[in-house]
């Protein structure tokens, strides 16, 4: 009887022709998991060393290569990549409005990658209340300069340029915190590229800071 009749799998590659006692010993030794896959003649396939290692030996034969196993494949990033032009536009026609719902149609993908820090959308939400409010405030605004244009009431242009002051200084309000999401999200990415990728993604904390989700979306669509 040949004794050095067992296959068995290691870190993907086949090893062996080994006896039966040898391959107790890496069993009791947890040099292999009993999980481990072995073959021996006879077998159709390769199956865990827990199964099948209480069935008699054979003559030792060459076993069938080893189960391939499927390729792993690297993870893409599933942020959505708009045209940077298309998001300027957005963001004119909606009067801000559109920058809040920029991170939130962004926030589920943002999240999935492999950073610390995650997107909340309570601070996403207030901005868009905030934009809706002050764009309702220019459009009073407006309305009360053309009473006083009209009427050549000075007292309705004083008013309007007062609601519109109140409006851009709510604006502010909301921009803020988006600005600072901005800078989080940065750090978001390169985390993940950087620290878990191995890929250095250069980020300007300059231009960043003046063109915010116009920049991100510009480094997005690059990636």
């Amino acid at each position: 009887m040949n004794t050095r009749n067992w296959y068995y799998e290691q870190a993907g590659q086949q090893k062996g022709p080994v006896s039966e006692a040898t391959l107790r010993g890496l069993l009791a030794d947890e040099v292999i998991p009993p999980s481990t896959l072995v073959w021996r003649e006879g077998m159709a396939n390769w199956q865990p060393a827990a199964e099948v290692l209480e069935a008699p030996l054979a003559a030792n034969i060459k076993p069938p290569p080893l189960p391939l196993k499927e390729p792993v494949k690297p993870a893409i990033h599933g942020i959505k990549k708009t045209p940077v032009i298309l998001v300027v536009i957005f963001t004119v026609i909606t009067a801000g409005i559109y920058c809040p719902c920029w991170f939130l149609t962004r926030r589920a993908s943002l999240n999935s990658l492999k950073a610390r820090e995650k997107l909340g959308n309570g601070v996403f939400i207030f901005a868009i209340v905030v934009f809706s409010v002050s764009l309702l405030l220019s459009f009073i605004s407006g309305g009360l300069e053309g009473l006083g244009e009209a009427h050549n009431d000075m007292e309705f242009i004083a008013m309007s340029k007062g609601v519109d002051a109140v409006a851009g200084m709510i604006s502010l309000v909301a921009g803020i915190p988006l600005l600072v999401q901005c800078f989080k999200v940065r750090r978001m990415l390169r985390e993940h590229f950087t620290e878990h990728l191995g890929r250095h993604v250069p980020f300007s904390g300059v231009a960043l800071f003046f063109f915010q989700i116009f920049y991100l979306q510009y480094k997005i669509n690059q990636l």
